[in-house]
């Protein structure tokens, strides 16, 4: 990749330009553009990372395979998020399936490029602990959720971050496309548990379904908050 292209990434991405500030020139030109389609697999479970990616445009899925073919939603990565840091650190392969969401553009550099990076870039070093322990803090708190949360709850918590921050003076309201069985594997639990919450929330006019989308307005913002925070009680 041209050196100037990814210094202009630099300057479009604050996140980017954290990462990759200290990075040598001669290194800086080894990394390559990979763009992916919604569903297309960025890396499989069980695999040996060939690369380290940097998340530039999209969303990706990470997912997990269990034995029996159950698959459980883990997370969904955004821009600026890095995939195969664990695994070439510890030199394990890929614990999990990461699939695009929709369109997606990441940057990749080889695993031997990547591990003489680490080694000459103090200033990136730097900022790889501070991502890391974002990474165990989130995840310490998802096993907080899942041990100590009710799926209800686990929904409810998921829905409301969705439109936390939405502006219903400019939107009446706000349409979350997610199947029933996505929602399942997010929370770790069957379809016909999540048929049995959704349908009671709906009841309770606390969201509206359509399909394979749940509708959510400013009465759902204020209804789902206050059963959060007794949640918290």
């Amino acid at each position: 990749m041209d050196i100037t292209a990814i210094k202009l990434l630099m300057e479009q991405h604050g996140w980017l330009y954290a990462l990759l500030r200290g990075m040598p020139g001669d290194l800086l030109g080894c990394w390559e553009i990979c763009r992916y389609q919604p569903k297309d697999i960025v890396c499989e479970q069980g695999e040996e990372p060939a690369c380290f990616h940097i998340l530039t445009e999209g969303e990706l899925k990470v997912e997990h395979a269990v034995t029996g073919g159950h698959i459980y939603t883990l997370a969904h990565l955004h821009p600026g998020q890095l995939l195969g840091d664990l695994e070439l650190t510890l030199e394990v392969p890929y614990v999990s399936r990461v699939s695009a969401v929709v369109k997606c553009e990441l940057l990749a550099l080889r695993a031997d490029v990547y591990r003489k990076w680490a080694r000459s870039d103090a200033v990136f070093l730097t900022e790889l602990n501070r991502i890391l322990a974002s990474k165990l803090h989130a995840t310490s708190q998802k096993t907080i959720e899942n041990t100590y949360m009710s799926s209800r709850q686990m929904l409810l918590r998921h829905l409301y971050g969705l439109i936390e921050h939405c502006d219903f003076n400019a939107q009446m309201a706000y349409t979350a496309a997610i199947s029933r069985e996505d929602i399942a594997r997010r929370l770790g639990v069957t379809v016909r548990s999540v048929n049995r919450i959704l349908k009671e929330l709906k009841e309770r006019r606390i969201i509206f379904v359509s399909k394979n989308r749940i509708i959510l307005n400013e009465w759902s913002r204020y209804m789902m908050e206050r059963e959060l925070q007794k949640g918290e009680q």
